[in-house]
């Protein structure tokens, strides 16, 4: 992790520094930590869904879930054919249809 943040001292918008860093923060559960840095990727590359898919994650084991929902539908919407994102999701029929919500899939009322 410390890697990551030297690099993030000299290039400071490098989503690859920023993603490695969030998924080490992930690991050793750090969660909150984890949602600012993939936010921060989101944010410079919107349409990287696997940051999508993270952050909905880091959101989830947060006990964020609907702000994690969210997030992983936007991941969805970008790229329905990625397997891990609509399993992060809860989703069925992923690929070039789109997708169909699972009924268990809309979190904690």
């Amino acid at each position: 992790m410390t890697l990551c943040t030297d690099v993030l001292a000299k290039y400071p918008t490098s989503t690859l520094a920023l993603d490695n860093r969030a998924q080490r923060l992930m690991v050793t559960g750090q969660f909150d930590r984890a949602v600012v840095d993939f936010a921060k990727v989101v944010t410079l590359s919107p349409r990287f869904a696997g940051a999508l898919r993270d952050c909905g994650g880091a959101l989830y084991s947060c006990g964020r879930h609907r702000e994690a929902l969210a997030v992983l539908d936007r991941g969805v919407a970008l790229d329905s054919t990625d397997r891990n994102l609509c399993m992060s999701r809860g989703t069925t029929g992923c690929g070039p249809r789109g997708y169909l919500p699972l009924p268990f899939a809309r979190g904690p009322a």
